[in-house]
């Protein structure tokens, strides 16, 4: 098992053949030696056993309280290497279908999921408007309304219901006002 061979400091997360891993540290430091002694460790488990990393798909981030900044890239990049090939930085990396944010608010992943649905209600509702009568217009205009929101708050719930508890109260609130 892969979890067993890297420090003990270092969390996992793994779901099929996507590996997440984490160090939480105020030292920068600290963070790449244990980042690279892990990396390092998952290189030597994937020659084992016949796996190959994707360098494409691997990233780094960092998540502060601070969020994004303009200096973000300056201050948080981190000088961690996969086989003497640096592994990036990426202020919204998308793990498990989840944008990722530095100041884990998910607002992001929000805006794309609010802006996916719209755009697919509205195709849809395209194709009824070109269909339908003009005296039906108040008809149409409701179903729109109703189709938006029962297709994005669908969205939103099961997002929200697989969010980690400190995040749900923010989200509750935009989920709120979206209704």
């Amino acid at each position: 098992d892969i979890a067993y061979s890297l420090p003990k400091e270092v969390k996992i997360a793994l779901f099929a053949d996507v590996l997440c891993i984490w160090i939480t540290r105020t030292s920068k430091k600290e963070i790449e030696r244990l980042l690279q002694d892990a990396i390092e460790k998952i290189v030597e488990f994937c020659k084992k056993w016949g796996f190959k990393i994707n360098k494409t798909k691997t990233c780094h981030t960092t998540y502060t309280r601070a969020g994004a900044r303009s200096n973000y890239e300056r201050k948080y990049k981190l000088n961690i290497k996969i086989e003497q090939e640096e592994v990036p930085l990426e202020q919204n990396p998308t793990f498990l279908g989840i944008k990722l944010d530095p100041k884990l608010a998910y607002t992001a992943h929000l805006q794309d999921v609010i802006k996916k649905q719209t755009s697919k209600i509205n195709l849809i509702l395209l194709k009824i408007d070109k269909k339908e009568d003009r005296s039906n217009q108040l008809f149409i205009k409701f179903m729109k309304t109703r189709a938006q929101h029962e297709l994005i708050a669908k969205e939103i719930h099961d997002y929200l219901s697989k969010r980690p508890n400190e995040s749900q109260q923010k989200f509750r609130t935009v989920f709120d006002k979206l209704q």
